[in-house]
């Protein structure tokens, strides 16, 4: 079986802040440390792969923290899909298997549907949006690949494309259930500090 998850890269460092906007929301997830000028954001409602979850926390987050939001989802190692977010919007968004699941991906409802058809109409990514949005020096051509080759998994192409966008390690391969394991991997890395361990926990209700 492969790797099932969902993650939010927030280009902030105000670990802190991001926390706050969740616990705010009543939301229960896990805020990583900032690395490389982000946060990483596992929530535990959109690690189940609900849609209009995901959809929900990247609109929350790129609003009230104002900055540029990417969640990702990795489904079975079969499908990679990403939603950009900025100021509460749906810049960007992609899916590296369209045909798979009909369009509308895995518990989407009827209430849902009118709504999601209007946020998820875009199924082929922009790399120039990404490079302006998250202010990057991409080489739009090799992103371009990275997003229309094949791959053996898509956590493969997961890893070349957070390589390639400058994203934290620990957006690949990690949902809200994997950030137990994840620290006690970073614990026993002697080059990062254990200031760099510390992930907040969301616990609401």
């Amino acid at each position: 079986m492969g790797k099932f998850y969902v993650n939010f890269s927030v280009k902030s460092s105000d670990s802190q802040q991001v926390a706050t906007v969740l616990r705010d929301a009543g939301r229960v997830a896990i805020v990583s440390p900032p690395q490389v000028g982000y946060v990483v954001v596992y929530d535990e409602e959109t690690d189940r792969q609900a849609l209009f979850s995901i959809i929900q926390v990247g609109t929350l987050l790129s609003e009230s923290v104002n900055v540029p939001v990417l969640a990702v989802l990795n489904h079975d190692d079969r499908i990679l899909r990403y939603w950009l977010f900025e100021k509460g919007a749906i810049v960007d968004a992609y899916d590296s298997r369209p045909d798979y699941f009909n369009k509308f991906f895995l518990d989407l409802n009827e209430e849902d549907d009118d709504e999601m058809k209007d946020m998820d109409t875009n199924q082929i990514s922009r790399a120039e949006k990404l490079k302006d949005c998250l202010k990057l020096n991409l080489d739009l051509v090799k992103t371009k690949k990275i997003l229309r080759n094949k791959y053996p998994s898509e956590i493969t192409r997961h890893q070349a494309f957070a390589t390639e966008l400058e994203l934290p390690d620990w957006s690949v391969g990690v949902g809200y259930y994997d950030v137990p394991k994840l620290q006690k991997t970073i614990a026993n890395t002697k080059s990062i500090n254990s200031k760099a361990q510390e992930f907040i926990y969301i616990k609401n209700g």
